[in-house]
């Protein structure tokens, strides 16, 4: 749908209320069609409104309709208020009048077990281009309007705070309750959409609508799930593009259902996994504390392009304590705390106690109130190293007058600097009563405790390298490996009845799109085993090879780390019992080395192939040291994945080991990428071990699934 589409129900120039009534219910709340009336009227909607209702009469100083087709204007959007079971009538009666939109609240649809009576709602609606929200839902506000199509109590707030936000939620009662939370914080809003059950209009295409409007400057987002996730995507580029940041918060973080993937990359993948590697991948702005989602939100629209080039932070406080807080809390997101030069620690001495502190975290103690401007000077100072890309203020106790010092002193240094500030005020606030307002009122990104202001610096900086990154994409490959031997094993395996590839056919589909295999040959009989082994050089493997036989490690058909043409022989007789019928022995050189990797792809259900890489060993296995992307990736979307991992340090010059060839391991991950947009019937991949040898990953084991698309 064209985005205009959308505009008739964000920018109504009529609004008639199906359903519109008076009174209260029984616990003493309007009752919804009063409710939808009165919030209309009390923000002052400049259009006209209609009510609808049977009995005719005077509702909010406007006369009542009996039916949709006696008003006598074209209507733009219907806000719908009647019981379940005269839902469909009421949008019966919008197609017949032409609306363009409506919000349907009535519950007792989908949510309710009831999807046909749903499909069936769209379906009327479609049929006369009629556009729903809901059903189901809170209705939403478009504050720059003084549009508020909701029943929620939040619209009680009157009027709404504007401000740079839109907010889209899949809760309605839960937004209204953020929303009404985060005005009473002072943050303003732009919009409010509450999607309901989303039988229409899902989530992504009101943030692509949204993106559109020139004052919302940032998105929050509160999900609980998505339905559309190529149109997900697609909006989330479209932020990416328009540099407006899109901070979320999602529900449901379990990894419920992963046991059930047949491969060992599809256990260790959760659906709040590939959620996670989403956001990475597309630059979502993701918060683990739904209380953290408006706070962040704001703090991106406050700074807008002012993002920290790097990781690398000072800290300025008058507490040593704090100061070890923020130190730790650096640590463990990734911020670095460069020690300062020795001429910025001069200067810096000049207009501090000689006590202070200034090897970053900087602490210019207590006593740097007997020094005029020192507080505002050292912030200056560190701010203009070159190797600093932000700063984090903490301030700690303070109470009138000194208070008012830092809030005015902190928002004249923001407005002035070219890199972030942040601000943790810890102390209490009924004694800052003028102070710490100033912040806030003066757009400088504020919180109450260390830890949410850095997790918000690192946010910053994750975004911005995200954007780094985007910029500066490298290509793939000249060309694209011919996929023609892949269609051929696929076929065969598929056509044989085949459920995966045997190992020998999934390391021919791996080496023929470059992928580094080792060197190995099928085995019929025991002759054939050992003159295998004397052509490869001892020591040699010796594995079970079928299709079926895809955890060999458990059933004891792999042997390791075989000699001579004897024991090969031997491996040969003890194994091939354990194949099944019509299958052999795989006999293969022997990979040494001390890192090993786990490669592979899954398909999620919502968001299609997914490419993984873990560390082997107790990484993957109990530290779930475990990355991933939604294919297609390119080579930066590999790097990417390697910089997340968090014992990547491994894969460097790690106890005299040779570093690895990193560009190897993005070339691998690229070539999964590419089999599983070639070859939709492959399910899963896993490549466990891909072990190092000298600098070059080389891939040990390999399963294929097969059943896809």
């Amino acid at each position: 749908m064209p985005q205009a589409s959308l505009d008739p129900l964000f920018r109504p120039r009529s609004i008639a209320v199906i359903g519109a009534s008076e009174g209260m219910t029984a616990t003493g709340a309007p009752k919804l069609g009063a409710a939808v009336l009165e919030h209309l009227i009390a923000h002052r909607y400049r259009g006209k409104i209609y009510p609808i209702n049977p009995r005719g009469g005077v509702l909010g100083g406007r006369p009542v309709y009996a039916t949709l087709d006696q008003v006598p204007d074209d209507i733009d959007l219907a806000l719908i208020v009647v019981p379940v079971e005269s839902c469909l009538k009421a949008i019966d009666d919008c197609v017949a009048k032409r609306v363009k939109g409506a919000v349907v609240f009535t519950s007792g649809f989908a949510e309710a077990g009831a999807p046909d009576l749903q499909d069936e709602l769209l379906r009327r609606a479609r049929s006369g281009g009629l556009r729903i929200v809901g059903p189901n839902t809170a209705g939403f506000v478009n504050v720059g309007e003084d549009m508020i199509a909701s029943i929620s109590m939040v619209c009680q707030i009157n009027p709404f705070k504007k401000g740079p936000i839109a907010f889209v939620t899949q809760s309605g009662a839960l937004g209204g309750s953020m929303l009404g939370r985060g005005m009473e914080q002072g943050i303003g809003f732009s919009a409010w959409i509450s999607t309901g059950n989303e039988a229409d209009i899902e989530t992504a295409e009101y943030v692509d609508y949204l993106l559109d409007l020139s004052e919302v400057r940032v998105i929050a987002l509160f999900l609980e799930g998505v339905r559309d996730a190529k149109a997900f995507l697609a909006a989330a580029e479209k932020a990416a593009r328009l540099r407006k940041p899109i901070v979320v918060y999602k529900t449901g973080a379990s990894e419920v259902g992963a046991a059930a993937a047949a491969s060992h990359t599809g256990a260790l993948a959760g659906s709040d996994r590939i959620f996670d590697a989403v956001c990475r991948q597309f630059g979502l702005v993701r918060v683990e504390d739904a209380s953290m989602l408006f706070p962040v939100a704001l703090a991106f629209a406050w700074v807008g392009g002012k993002l920290p080039a790097g990781r690398r932070m000072a800290v300025v406080s008058a507490s040593g304590g704090i100061c070890g807080v923020a130190a730790d809390e650096c640590a463990r997101l990734g911020l670095e705390l460069p020690e300062l030069t020795d001429n910025a620690k001069a200067r810096i001495r000049t207009f501090t106690p000689p006590f202070a502190s200034l090897r970053n975290p900087i602490d210019v103690t207590g006593q740097i109130r007997s020094f005029a401007t020192g507080y505002q000077d050292t912030v200056r100072t560190v701010l203009n190293e070159p190797y600093i890309d932000g700063a984090l203020l903490l301030v700690t106790m303070a109470a009138e007058p000194r208070a008012s010092f830092y809030g005015r002193e902190i928002s004249a240094l923001v407005k002035a600097a070219k890199k972030p500030i942040i601000v943790a005020w810890t102390g209490a606030l009924s004694v800052a009563q003028t102070g710490y307002p100033l912040l806030s009122s003066n757009g400088v990104p504020n919180f109450l405790s260390v830890r949410q202001a850095v997790e918000t610096m690192a946010a910053m900086y994750r975004y911005q390298s995200f954007h780094d990154r985007r910029e500066l994409r490298r290509s793939s490959a000249a060309t694209a490996p011919d996929a023609s031997l892949g269609r051929d094993l696929i076929d065969a395996a598929l056509k044989n009845g085949q459920t995966a590839l045997s190992e020998a056919e999934a390391k021919r589909l791996l080496a023929s799109y470059g992928v580094n295999v080792t060197r190995e040959a099928v085995a019929a009989s025991r002759d054939e085993a050992i003159a295998a082994a004397e052509s490869l050089g001892y020591p040699v493997a010796v594995k079970g090879c079928h299709w079926k036989l895809q955890h060999k490690t458990e059933t004891g058909a792999v042997l390791l780390g075989l000699g001579d043409a004897k024991a090969v022989g031997r491996a040969f007789d003890e194994i091939m019992p354990k194949v099944p019928k019509g299958g052999s022995v795989l006999v293969q050189e022997m990979a040494v080395g001390k890192r090993e990797l786990i490669l592979g792809m899954i398909r999620d259900p919502q968001f299609g192939p997914c490419v993984s890489l873990g560390l082997g060993g107790i990484f993957a296995e109990v530290l779930g040291d475990v990355v991933f992307r939604v294919a297609p990736i390119g080579l930066d979307d590999a790097a990417a994945m390697i910089e997340d991992l968090k014992g990547r340090a491994i894969l460097g010059a790690f106890r005299g080991m040779t570093p690895v060839d990193l560009g190897k391991i993005e070339r691998t991950l690229v070539s999964l990428s590419r089999i599983a947009l070639d070859h939709p019937g492959v399910r899963e991949i896993d490549i466990n071990p891909m072990i190092v040898v000298g600098d070059t990953p080389v891939a040990v084991d390999a399963l294929v699934v097969l059943g896809g698309e």
